[in-house]
């Protein structure tokens, strides 16, 4: 059961970290709708954490946008790559558009102290469904005994 928590929750801090710097996360969204080259390394803290995080854009295979990031938290590495159609890359890049304006303008920092409100927020809710169908993404996790 600790098992199966870890990895739902990070499917959340998976997506959390597309929010973790807003003049970043505008350069990531442009790239993501242009599906040009981009990538980030961050640090941060989430549920009580240390989290890495290494994302990348790395052009087109195909028709398809493709997307890597890599995970390391707890003790647990994951590896997300995800194919995105034009209009999958769209709806992501506006969703976190839309909530970082919002963010700005309201002045309340995103809030993943809990599994329960990073599941609320609606990035993760975007990052979640993709995240969750295996025909846009693959998940890999190693996990500790």
């Amino acid at each position: 059961m600790l098992k199966k928590s870890l990895i739902i929750a990070g499917l959340f801090i998976l997506a959390a970290t597309v929010l973790v710097q807003a003049a970043q996360e505008i350069k990531f969204t442009t790239a993501l709708r242009n599906c040009s080259p981009f990538s980030s390394n961050d640090n941060m803290q989430m549920l009580n954490t240390t989290v890495q995080s290494s994302k990348r854009i790395s052009g087109r295979d195909g028709d398809k946008c493709v997307y890597s990031e890599n995970v390391s938290f707890m003790g647990i590495e994951s590896n997300v790559v995800c194919k995105f159609t034009q209009a999958q890359a769209d709806e992501l890049a506006s969703v976190i558009d839309a909530y970082e304006l919002v963010q700005q303008y309201s002045g309340e920092a995103p809030n993943f102290s809990s599994l329960d409100t990073a599941q609320t927020n609606p990035v993760s809710k975007v990052w979640g469904k993709y995240m969750q169908d295996s025909n846009v993404c693959t998940i890999t996790t190693n996990q500790p005994e």
